[in-house]
């Protein structure tokens, strides 16, 4: 079930006055509550106290204004932050990074920019000799937010990672990123089903390679690691998915994977235009473990 309809009426006024001052009793008037009840009924519906909410939706919002050029001074007054240090604070308690970090990671993706250092790596030749794969682990969450998972937060991203090693410390999966020269360019994620008529089947996840290291051959040695893992803990199939009409369609191919369904529209954007893709499934035989 959704939050009552007051609570909808005082989360819609909210999202629209961010940049306003916003008070408990006006909340509370025009969810016809008392301060206190409204207080109470709130954070039993959202799951967080409502001034938290207040600022959570407020950071939201700043974030997106940050590449736009703007004052960090001028955006943390909007934005109900009566100081630039306050609003620093808060900024990198919620997101993992202050809002200049945030600001020039950004900038950097909107312009499609690949560190000056990452492409010196990339350059070096030899690149087979130099690559390592190796299990995930929690000191790979900068570069992980640099150079992988750019849409995300660097607080998303250690989330992220705390789930994959707690999955795979009771050996439910296995995370894999590939390494040179200390920088983590490509990762991925295998789940071993559990269920008992697909106890056999392991399921990739996230096979994503920085755009600087394509056709390189570190998603071919990505997989190859996975199949030997998979191997070694019995299983017989390695299954996947991408959207449709992507480079990644033609990847799995080229890496020995057989399509066997395609769902069309199965992907659809929440975001932007909301581009929808279809969405391929492919499977890869084993060979049977000894």
């Amino acid at each position: 079930m959704g939050a009552p309809t007051e609570i909808q009426r005082v989360i819609e006024y909210i999202d629209a006055h961010l940049d306003e001052q916003i008070s408990i009793s006006l909340l509370g008037e025009i969810a016809g509550y008392s301060p206190w009840h409204l207080c109470h009924v709130f954070k039993a519906c959202m799951g967080m106290p409502l001034m938290e909410y207040v600022r959570k939706q407020r950071l939201s919002q700043a974030v997106d204004e940050l590449p736009q050029g703007r004052r960090l001074f001028d955006i943390a007054l909007d934005y109900g932050f009566e100081t630039q240090a306050g609003f620093y604070k808060a900024f990198q308690r919620r997101f993992g990074c202050s809002p200049t970090e945030y600001r020039i990671h950004e900038l950097r993706g909107i312009n499609s920019q690949i560190s000056p250092a990452l492409l010196e790596v990339a350059k070096g030749g030899n690149m087979q000799d130099r690559l390592v794969i190796r299990v995930l682990q929690e000191a790979d969450a900068g570069d992980l937010w640099e150079n992988i998972y750019s849409q995300n937060t660097p607080n998303e991203v250690k989330d992220r990672i705390a789930l994959y090693l707690q999955a795979y410390a009771t050996e439910k999966s296995v995370p894999l990123v590939a390494e040179v020269e200390g920088h983590v360019i490509g990762v991925t994620y295998m789940a071993f089903d559990e269920h008992p008529l697909s106890a056999h089947i392991c399921t990739l996840y996230d096979v994503v390679v920085n755009p600087a290291f394509h056709r390189m051959g570190i998603a071919r040695r990505l997989i190859e690691e996975c199949k030997t893992r998979a191997v070694e803990k019995g299983k017989r199939m390695i299954c996947t998915s991408c959207r449709g009409g992507t480079a990644a369609e033609t990847v799995y191919g080229k890496l020995g994977f057989t399509v066997y369904g395609r769902l069309p529209n199965g992907v659809i954007e929440p975001w932007g235009e909301h581009d929808a893709y279809d969405d391929v499934f492919f499977y890869m035989q084993l060979s049977e473990s000894k």
